[in-house]
């Protein structure tokens, strides 16, 4: 059991390493990086369209 665990978080800490120093290579863009940023920008949008709803002032933009 133990060990499954830690082979799990071993795995995951060599993937986010590898993925902190590949970015310093100037490369183009993965779709995987595309979608994370998608989505990163998509829930700032959201946010802040809720709290200018919660404010009382209408936000809409993009329709």
């Amino acid at each position: 059991m133990f060990k499954l665990v830690f082979g799990i978080v071993a795995i995951f800490l060599l993937t986010m390493a590898i993925k902190w120093i590949i970015p310093n290579r100037e490369k183009p863009l993965t779709h995987e990086q595309k979608m994370r940023m998608a989505i990163e920008k998509n829930r700032k949008e959201a946010l802040r369209k809720r709290s200018g709803l919660l404010s009382g002032r209408r936000v809409n933009r993009h329709t």
